[in-house]
């Protein structure tokens, strides 16, 4: 599962918003995800996949191991999401000094709710405006929800 939350983030991030989009839409501009709220995502997601679905138990090794894992790997992720001022968007993936993935679609704004549509009509995300940051709800190939946070390019790091 976490390769599939994994997976799912970027193209989840590719999804299409419906209603307006345009150079006047808040929407519009590069934002970085947050380390910390795809942290927790990562671990919950580790964890789930090791315990099969909360039903064993991990040893204090295993949690270790665990917390090691996701913190290795997540130091070394990165994903952004630039939404164009014509409606496009993409989506850019990239772990360690691997090949960066693009997941490229269109974005529309309805109701304050940015709908993200892959190239190929897959709807793979919704998002909302929080406090400056873009919340993004994302599933993945088995329709598991999730929830990112994505902070304007210029905020990273704060």
């Amino acid at each position: 599962m976490l390769c599939s939350l994994r997976n799912a983030v970027p193209m989840a991030v590719a999804t299409a918003l419906s209603g307006c989009s345009g150079a006047s839409s808040p929407f519009v501009g590069t934002w970085q995800y947050d380390k910390e709220s795809l942290r927790e995502l990562a671990h919950a997601s580790a964890y789930d996949s090791m315990t099969a679905g909360g039903e064993d138990v991990l040893t204090p090794e295993e949690s270790a191991d665990l917390e090691r894992w996701v913190n290795e790997q997540h130091d070394q992720w990165n994903k952004s999401l630039e939404l164009l001022p014509s409606g496009r968007f993409v989506a850019t993936s990239q772990i360690g000094e691997g090949r960066p993935e693009e997941i490229t679609g269109s974005w529309t704004v309805r109701d304050g709710l940015v709908r993200f549509v892959e190239d190929d009509g897959e709807p793979m995300a919704t998002g909302r405006l929080e406090q400056g940051r873009l919340v993004l709800e994302l599933t993945d190939d088995e329709g598991v929800m999730a929830e990112m946070v994505m902070l304007a390019a210029d905020e990273r790091g704060r």
